[in-house]
């Protein structure tokens, strides 16, 4: 049991001095890699309980400060010898991310949640990392990143060194276009969770296993500078309407692959994905 953090630098303040038994530390740009799951925990004791009962918990520090470049997903690793990774985890050791969240805090007062084992902001306040990552590979111009939104996230974080995960996270990417695409991810999102309860047949799947292609389809149609405009209204009112008739095609070119195949597995396979969305206009 314990926590253990990486931490981009560590000092500890004068309080207490040299003693090695107390000591008060700053630490920046802190991860836990580690004791996620006890630090929820705590929380919840804290918010449950306005007395909450004492307790000693183990946290280990590990500065980076003057570190070998790989020394951070090393540690990660060993670390969790014991434990299932989240790939997300080492996503986590991207700057980026931390710029992304204060830039969105700063410029557009949202929050930005991309470590596991925090709670997600509301939808009002803020997205998490998952949305961010769903969103940005949709909207890229190819679908096949929209398939792996779809079937197989954790691609996107298994190295963030390079593609696909700096396609999407790189020092070009500003908050107001993460928020916009979140925007409409929820947007297309609201749509089809209406329109699942009206379908029924091969119309109903679609809108459930092939969101992420309809998704990618909008962001297509769209206006060009959907991310660069400050009042983006009249494009967000359009994708109500192109949401259902991208629905109605994407379910007319379903018939090609179905039966045998069943829905689902189509929204699966890249190869299928990309001939029906070259087939709808």
């Amino acid at each position: 049991m314990g926590i253990t953090l990486l931490c981009a630098e560590i000092h500890k303040q004068p309080l207490g001095g040299a003693s090695k038994e107390n000591g008060v530390f700053d630490c920046k740009g802190a991860s836990i890699i580690n004791g996620a799951q006890t630090v929820g925990s705590i929380l919840n004791v804290l918010k449950i309980s306005p007395t909450p009962p004492s307790a000693r918990v183990l946290v280990k520090l590990i500065s980076l400060e003057k570190c070998p470049p790989d020394f951070a997903f090393d540690v990660t690793k060993a670390a969790n010898t014991q434990n299932r990774i989240e790939k997300q985890d080492f996503a986590a050791l991207d700057r980026e991310q931390a710029r992304l969240k204060s830039d969105l805090l700063l410029s557009l007062g949202k929050e930005y949640v991309y470590r596991t084992g925090e709670q997600p902001p509301a939808k009002d306040k803020g997205c998490t990392l998952e949305e961010a990552t769903v969103s940005l590979a949709c909207a890229h111009g190819d679908v096949t990143h929209a398939v792996n939104a779809k079937q197989a996230i954790g691609r996107f974080y298994e190295d963030i060194n390079k593609p696909p995960y700096t396609i999407f996270f790189n020092s070009s990417l500003m908050a107001t276009k993460l928020w916009r695409a979140v925007e409409v991810l929820r947007s297309v999102d609201e749509v089809l969770k209406d329109q699942i309860k009206v379908r029924d047949g091969k119309e109903k799947l679609c809108a459930i296993h092939g969101n992420r292609v309809i998704l990618h389809l909008v962001f297509r149609k769209l206006s060009a500078n959907i991310f660069e405009v400050p009042d983006a209204t009249a494009d967000m009112q359009q994708i109500p309407l192109l949401t259902a008739n991208f629905l109605d095609d994407i379910s007319q070119q379903i018939t090609r692959y179905s039966p045998p195949s069943y829905v689902g597995n189509v929204f699966k396979n890249i190869t299928k994905c990309k001939e029906i969305v070259a087939a709808i206009p």
